[in-house]
């Protein structure tokens, strides 16, 4: 009766030959791996498995990346719509032998195991998730600051303040106040208001203007006074060699 159990093991996991008709790039799974018909002929077909690719005719039969594949039959018509062909395919492996095929390596964990860090589920290798923790009390970081949960797995840590003064945020215009473990920074009303008035105070503004006004008719009165010195030189040197000339 010792003999049943592994037995059974091995035709659970085998995979049974499959036969279906398929339309182009139409597929069916095997063991995992991706059986596809890529395209019809008048007299052969064109088949891939996982990428690898052959051309086959009716009644041929061929091992690509560990599937057996079988033509039973073509049907042509020039009409990609109607065109199919009918195969069998089936995997050559046996998952669950304890025999590391080569091509069991990404399919077939139970027999080829799973790198260090990983676990086999479903037959694939999946990465091992430590959780962070279960309960609250296992998130507790010393900090009574803090507040410490445990969701969906990982670590949670919340500020919580207990006094007004862990909530100051250097803003002279804040109230600032602790409240139910959490911090509020309010405005004060009013606050900055009259900083700004004082700087735009209306005589001060006046003065300023009278200033630059009397800055620019200054520049002005320069500018026509250096004019006039330059245009009594040229009149005096004209009248130079006007008399010059006369005698």
């Amino acid at each position: 009766m010792k003999w049943i159990i592994p037995v059974l093991i091995v035709l659970i996991l085998t995979t049974p030959s499959l036969a279906d008709k398929l339309k182009s790039n139409e597929y069916m799974d095997i063991s995992g791996k991706n059986v596809t018909l890529v395209s019809v002929g008048p007299s052969s077909i064109k088949v891939s498995v996982n990428g690898q690719g052959a051309i086959m005719r009716l009644d041929e039969t061929n091992i690509i990346k560990g599937i057996k594949i079988t033509v039973l039959e073509i049907f042509y018509a020039d009409d990609p719509e109607i065109n199919y062909a009918d195969i069998t395919a089936s995997s050559v492996y046996v998952c669950g032998d304890n025999k590391c095929d080569e091509e069991e390596k990404d399919s077939c964990c139970l027999d080829c195991k799973c790198a260090k860090g990983y676990e086999c589920d479903e037959n694939k290798c999946k990465l091992i998730i430590i959780p962070e923790c279960k309960k609250d009390i296992d998130c507790d970081d010393k900090n009574s600051t803090t507040e410490d949960k445990c969701k969906s797995s990982k670590c949670i840590h919340t500020f919580v303040c207990t006094s007004s003064l862990q909530c100051k945020d250097k803003d002279e215009c804040t109230k600032d106040y602790c409240e139910d473990g959490t911090c509020f920074n309010e405005d004060i009303s009013g606050c900055g208001i009259e900083e700004s008035q004082e700087e735009l105070k209306p005589e001060e503004n006046t003065e300023k203007i009278i200033e630059e006004v009397e800055e620019v008719n200054k520049t002005k009165e320069e500018t026509q006074e250096i004019q006039e010195e330059k245009i009594g030189f040229f009149s005096k040197m004209i009248n130079f060699f006007k008399n010059l000339f006369k005698k």
